[in-house]
C-alpha cells in the first residue's frame, strides 16, 4: 500500500497549520499594538501638552479636560505638583527682586562714598568719616539680607502662619537712636498711641521704616530744614510694592549737581536756589507741607548760609557731582 499521498497530505497540513499560526500571530501583534496604541493615546496627548507647555511656561493644567479614571488621577496629581512648582518659583522669584531692590541703596552709598574719597587726598578726619558710612552700609546690606532670608526660611517652614504683632513705637525709637548715632541729626518719636501694633516681625517692621528715614537723612534740605517731607513721603506708595505690581526693578537715579529739570532735590548743591520763590513755587513738595513750614525753612536755610553752617555741615558735596538722594527708576 502506497503512503505517499497521506504523507504529503500531513505536509501540506502541516504547513497550512504554521503559515495559520504565523497570520494569526501577526494579527494577534497588530490587534494587541493598536489596542495598546489607542489606549495610550491620552498619555501620549499628555506627554506632548507638558512639552509645549514647558516650552512657553503655561498656565494650564492637566485636570480640566475629560480622560479616564486613572489618568485624570494622574493629572490632577501633576496639577497639585505644578502648582507647588510655580509656587516655588513665585517665592523665588519675589526675594530675588527684593534683594536685589533692597541693596541697591547700600550698595549705591559705598559706590558713591569711594567715588567721593578718591575724588582728591583727604585729610585723616574725612577718611573716618568715609569709612563710618562705609560700615554702616555694609551693616545695613548684613541686615537687609538676615531680614529677607529669615522671613523666606520662616514663610518655607509655615507658608499659612499667621504673622505675630509688633510694637510699633520701641522700633521707631531704636531705628532714631541709631539714627541719631553717626548723624548730626535729633529724631523724635511722638508716640500718640503708645499701644500702636503691626502684624509683621520687628524685622520687617525696621526694613519697611528704615528708607523712610534714610531719605530723610540722605537730603540736606529735608534732614535739617524740612522735616515735615517724611510725611508727604510716607502718602506715596511703598517703592516694593510698586515694583512688584509691574513686575519691575529698581535702579538708583544719580542727580548731576547742575541738573536743570526742577526737581525738588535739583539744587542739591546750590542751596541758594530754594530761597528764591520762582525756584519753589515749580515744585510741589512746598504745596503739600504748607505755607507755614515753607516759610520756616527758608528762613533756617538763610541763616545757615549766611552763618557759614551749611557750608559746614555739607562740605563734602562740592566734591560731588551726583547724588543719589532716594530717586528711584522703575523699569520692567
Amino acid at each position: 500500500m502506497d503512503l505517499t499521498p497521506c504523507r504529503n497530505s500531513a505536509d501540506t497540513l502541516l504547513l497550512g497549520s504554521l503559515v495559520l499560526d504565523g497570520v494569526m500571530l501577526i494579527c494577534t501583534y497588530g490587534l494587541t499594538r493598536l489596542s495598546v496604541g489607542r489606549a495610550l493615546r491620552p498619555v501620549r496627548a499628555m506627554t506632548e501638552q507638558a512639552t509645549q507647555r514647558s516650552a512657553v511656561a503655561a498656565v494650564d493644567r492637566f485636570g480640566v479636560e475629560k480622560r479616564p479614571a486613572e489618568l485624570a488621577a494622574l493629572g490632577s496629581s501633576l496639577d497639585a505638583l505644578l502648582d507647588r512648582i510655580r509656587a516655588v518659583l513665585r517665592h523665588e522669584q519675589h526675594l530675588t527682586g527684593e534683594l536685589s531692590h533692597e541693596l541697591r541703596t547700600p550698595l549705591s552709598r559705598i559706590i558713591m562714598e569711594l567715588d567721593w574719597w578718591r575724588g582728591r587726598p583727604r585729610s585723616t578726619e574725612e577718611t573716618r568719616a568715609s569709612h563710618q558710612v562705609i560700615a554702616e552700609a555694609t551693616q545695613s546690606t548684613l541686615t537687609i539680607c538676615d531680614t529677607l532670608l529669615n522671613d523666606a526660611r520662616e514663610n518655607a517652614r509655615s507658608p499659612s502662619m499667621v504673622p505675630g504683632t509688633t510694637g510699633v513705637v520701641p522700633v521707631l525709637r531704636r531705628l532714631a537712636q541709631q539714627l541719631e548715632a553717626p548723624h548730626p541729626v535729633k529724631a523724635t518719636v511722638e508716640a500718640v498711641c503708645p499701644q500702636l501694633e503691626a502684624g509683621v516681625t520687628p524685622a520687617l517692621l525696621e526694613r519697611i521704616v528704615s528708607p523712610l528715614l534714610a531719605n530723610a537723612d540722605r537730603f540736606w534740605l529735608t534732614r535739617d530744614h524740612l522735616p515735615e517731607f517724611a510725611t508727604v513721603l510716607a502718602e506715596f506708595p511703598s517703592l516694593a510694592g510698586m515694583a512688584d505690581a509691574i513686575g519691575a526693578r529698581a535702579e538708583p537715579v544719580p542727580i548731576p549737581w547742575d541738573c536743570a529739570d526742577g526737581l525738588f532735590e535739583a539744587y542739591w548743591r546750590r542751596p541758594g536756589a530754594y530761597l528764591e520763590d520762582h525756584v519753589r513755587r515749580a515744585m510741589s513738595v512746598w504745596t503739600r507741607v504748607g505755607p507755614e513750614a515753607e516759610h520756616r525753612a527758608v528762613r533756617s536755610l538763610s541763616d545757615d548760609l549766611n552763618s557759614g553752617r551749611w557750608a559746614e555741615r555739607n562740605s563734602g558735596l562740592a566734591d560731588l557731582d551726583a547724588a543719589d538722594l532716594g530717586l528711584r527708576l522703575l523699569i520692567g
